[in-house]
């Protein structure tokens, strides 16, 4: 072990994934578990890295330092390529717990880091984009210190970590803010601060892995046509076609190629192609061009795989990044397979290093396509999207699209069935947004989101979604028909489409393959991805109906928003707020309108208003419901809720409150009704009676059931009553003779000595006779006596109520 792995307690060196884990290089094998689907992204530096798109993440358990308890020295080093940075804030790494005091790295759109401790100290460097960049935090127990590429960045930072748990993530978010996208490589965590000397140790490690890739593979290659496509050709006539071979030294220093006799069998470059790739007996006329000095050997084997050996009799250098470019004549794809792909060899050999004596010996493979290029190159078909080509672009929303490929020609299409070879096929393709890299206006939406797409063509099978490159596709073809006729089209029900942000352009490519009579091609339809949809909706009286959506592709209205508000502008004129159509009845005039807007300062007001005739109206319509004032749950029709107030409250007011205005509202211990404005409150001033304590005033004016206390009372003799007391009380049954003696005390005492007057109700029956006497009276008490006198002196036996008022 290297004297700067001392102590290292988590290697992830992110160049494979097997059985949804990552490996752990370190002696620990403490692997990563991984979620979502991060990918292996193969790449010029390290061979291969994993890409994580913001979904994706990968974990350890648990990866403990030993000592040093919540504090402890600790170092993370490790590869980060980003290619663009994130939208907002975006979470490389995480040590610890999720919470305050453990070890985050997180990246800022402006591409400024925080590297350190959660809401303590962090260094803050800004990450370049489109190359990795080596990243190293160290912390010794006080200090922690930042390294980029190995030099340091800034001074030492005095802070504190306060770790309560040890797990590790890479590329997982927190808060809910975003998860990494780009890649990662080679991280690694010590159980110790390393010194700048380490940091450099670890790169130069790195490095020589980089560099062991780069010698083990120093030669890539293209096989191209003169559009630049990986594409050889079904022709009539292979005169005059050309493919284009080019060969790219990609290691980091030049490599030699050794002089190869003529006379030999020898070789520096072999071009291979797989059986059936080229017609038989088409190799002899193929020719090839180059550099000078080289030459071209052609072979054949027993199972039908054509070689093209090409060769210098010279010694040759070819400098780093330097590029060989051959071109093949007069070549062309067997027809017998029909539309296809295939795989092409590059094989190297003669060539080594300079002062090195091991020879260089390799394969590198590329993917062809081999496409029907024989009869017109034109074909008279179109395809569009039918109700609408918008969909939303939120990752989240399913969209659905109908797609039409109709036969514009007045004649029919000829199509080959699927039960017969080279069947006729329409092939759709979506590019795909790539894992680890930047998000792409041109992608559709990710591999994940697309693998859940439906599609579906009556009279038509499709198959299983393939992936190839940058490309989801899915193949039609058609067991039965032999041609599309004039004027017929295909429908094809796109469904579950989610579309990945950002808004903009995208395409799905419509490819016709194996149509006799017509060269392979492909048409293209654009998708517009974005916050909102337009559907052609039809209604169940058969009308049509155009809606908008946003945030949702199945509006149910005219416009409908979901996920998210609508923001009007803010001011009180027409210019501001909603404003609904004007004069709605025919006249002039009229308008309605919601508003929301400042009227000083920072008091504003939310303004619901119609204008401009007497009969224009604002009606809350609830149904059933109630409607709520700072309550949202009302209990009556209209349910007002305000603080406790005295009889000076705001919680209902009528009127200006500059002149006569009424008020409603409750204390803790009454509820009130007071007139304001120094103006009397009155209470029906037109006609009709009043009761108080029940419902029918009996006639009255004013009807009062119940023990009633007047102060300042005047009637029609304009005599003026200081206070008036009344009320009753029962007074028997009585079961002696004579006169008995009751005592009253006043619910409130009188000033002075009040008069009072007593009557009796009541007794063993209507025409009982009793006198009543005022025996003694006071501020207080009233005393009396009664007498009963159709019996003298008899006694009673129902119920006696005597009513008194008394006054003064």
């Amino acid at each position: 072990m290297s004297a700067f792995d001392d102590l290292l307690l988590l290697h992830l060196r992110l160049d494979a994934l097997a059985g949804g884990k990552v490996e752990d290089s370190s002696s620990h094998a403490r692997h990563g578990q991984v979620t979502g689907r991060p990918a292996v992204v193969p790449d010029d530096e390290f061979g291969a890295s994993v890409g994580f798109g913001g979904t994706d993440a990968v974990s350890v358990l648990s990866v403990a330092p030993g000592a040093g308890g919540g504090n402890p020295a600790h170092s993370i080093t490790g590869w980060v390529r980003l290619d663009a940075y994130p939208t907002r804030r975006a979470w490389v790494l995480l040590f610890g717990q999720a919470g305050a005091g453990a070890h985050h790295w997180l990246v800022d759109p402006n591409g400024r880091t925080q590297l350190g401790v959660w809401n303590a100290g962090a260094a803050q460097p800004t990450l370049p984009l489109g190359r990795w960049v080596h990243v190293a935090t160290t912390y010794d127990g006080t200090s922690l210190r930042c390294y980029l590429d190995g030099e340091p960045v800034g001074g030492p930072i005095a802070t504190r970590f306060n770790y309560t748990s040890w797990g590790f993530t890479l590329a997982r978010a927190q808060l809910n803010e975003a998860g990494f996208v780009g890649r990662l490589a080679g991280v690694r965590v010590y159980g110790r601060d390393l010194a700048a000397g380490d940091v450099a140790a670890i790169i130069a490690d790195d490095r020589s892995a980089m560099a062991a890739f780069r010698r083990s593979h120093p030669l890539s290659f293209s096989l191209h046509d003169s559009d630049d496509q990986a594409v050889l050709a079904i022709v009539d006539d292979p005169t005059g076609n050309t493919m284009h071979l080019t060969v790219t030294n990609d290691a980091s220093q030049p490599i030699t190629l050794a002089a190869v006799d003529p006379a030999d069998d020898g070789y520096h470059l072999e071009l291979r192609l797989r059986p059936g790739t080229l017609p038989e007996g088409s190799v002899d006329a193929i020719t090839m061009t180059g550099p000078a000095g080289w030459r071209l050997r052609t072979e054949s084997t027993p199972d039908g795989t054509v070689a093209f050996a090409l060769s210098s009799a010279a010694a040759l250098t070819l400098a780093a990044g330097e590029s060989l470019r051959f071109t093949l004549h007069d070549i062309g794809a067997d027809p017998t397979g029909g539309t296809r792909g295939t795989r092409v060899q590059l094989r190297y050999a003669a060539m080594s290093y300079p002062d090195e004596p091991s020879a260089l010996l390799g394969r590198r493979v590329a993917h062809l396509n081999i496409v029907n290029r024989r009869g017109q190159q034109h074909i008279p078909l179109v395809a569009g999207f039918v109700g609408g080509n918008t969909v939303i672009a939120d990752g989240t929303t399913s969209s659905p699209l109908r797609l039409r490929i109709a036969n514009v020609s007045a004649d029919p299409i000829p199509l080959t069935p699927s039960t017969l070879a080279k069947p006729s096929a329409f092939v759709l393709a979506f590019d795909v947004q790539q894992t680890g890299v930047p998000a792409s206006d041109w992608a559709i939406g990710t591999a994940d989101a697309l693998r859940g797409l439906t599609v579906t063509a009556p009279g038509w099978t499709v198959g299983d979604p393939t992936e190839q490159g940058q490309t989801m596709a899915w193949r039609l073809t058609t067991p039965t028909q032999i041609a599309l006729a004039a004027g017929r089209e295909v429908v094809v029900d796109i469904g579950g489409l989610r579309a990945s942000p950002p808004s903009g352009a995208a395409n799905l490519y419509v490819h016709y393959e194996n149509m006799p009579g017509y060269w392979d091609g492909h048409l293209a339809v654009t998708v517009d991805k974005g916050p909102l949809v337009c559907r052609d909706v039809t209604l169940p009286d058969g009308g049509q109906d155009a809606r908008v959506g946003i945030g949702t592709a199945d509006p149910q209205a005219k416009l409908q928003v979901t996920g998210g508000a609508i923001m009007p502008a803010a001011g009180k004129t027409a210019a501001a707020g909603i404003l609904f159509p004007s004069d709605p009845g025919g006249g002039a005039g009229d308008s309605a309108w919601i508003r929301y807007y400042a009227r000083r300062g920072e008091y504003t007001t939310l303004e619901i208003g119609v204008s401009n005739d007497s009969n224009d109206h604002i009606a809350l319509m609830t149904g059933s419901g109630n409607i709520g004032v700072n309550t949202t749950e009302p209990v009556g029709r209209l349910h007002v809720m305000n603080s406790s107030q005295d009889a000076n409250g705001n919680t209902v007011i009528i009127g200006p409150t500059s002149g006569t205005n009424l008020r409603l509202g409750h204390h803790d211990r009454y509820s009130w009704v007071q007139a304001h404005g120094g103006t009397p409150l009155a209470l029906n001033p037109v006609a009709n009676d009043v009761a108080i304590g029940g419902t029918d005033p009996q006639g009255h004016r004013l009807f009062v059931n119940g023990t009633t206390k007047v102060l300042g009372l005047s009637v029609n003799s304009g005599h003026r009553f200081n206070r008036v007391q009344a009320g009753h009380f029962l007074a028997g049954p009585h079961g002696g003779t004579g006169m008995r003696e009751f005592q009253l005390r006043f619910p409130e005492k009188f000033d002075g000595v009040p008069q009072a007057v007593v009557t009796p109700r009541n007794g063993d029956s209507f025409q009982d006779i009793f006198a009543v006497t005022v025996r003694r009276i006071d501020a207080e008490t009233l005393s009396l006596n009664v007498l009963r006198l159709d019996v003298l002196g008899g006694a009673w036996t129902l119920d006696l109520w005597l009513d008194w008022i008394a006054w003064e």
